[in-house]
C-alpha cells in the first residue's frame, strides 16, 4: 500500500491519525508537497505509514460499523430495561 497525505479537514481528519496512519496537513499546496517530500526522504516512515494505513482501512468494514451501531443502541436501551425490571 501507499501512505496517505491528506488535508486536515472533514473526512480525512476523522479517518486518519496524523503520523500513525497517514499525514494530515493544512489545505495548502506547499504543506501537502512538503509532506510528500518528507515521505520520499524517509523510506522507513513511508513503510510504517503505508502498513498502518492499510490495517486501518481493512478494519473499516460494514460488519464492524453495524456491530458498533447495534452495541450503541443496546447501551442506550439499558436504562429503560433496568427501569422496566424495577417496576
Amino acid at each position: 500500500g501507499l501512505p496517505v497525505v491528506a488535508v486536515d479537514e472533514g473526512g480525512p481528519r476523522d479517518l486518519i491519525e496524523d503520523g500513525v496512519t497517514g499525514l494530515l496537513r493544512p489545505a495548502r499546496t506547499d504543506a501537502l508537497a512538503d509532506a510528500m517530500l518528507e515521505l520520499a526522504a524517509s523510506p522507513p516512515m513511508h513503510e510504517r505509514l503505508a502498513a498502518a494505513g492499510e490495517r486501518s482501512a481493512r478494519s473499516r468494514t460494514w460488519e464492524r460499523a453495524l456491530g458498533q451501531l447495534a452495541a450503541g443502541y443496546a447501551r442506550s436501551l439499558e436504562p429503560m430495561q433496568a427501569a422496566t425490571r424495577a417496576a
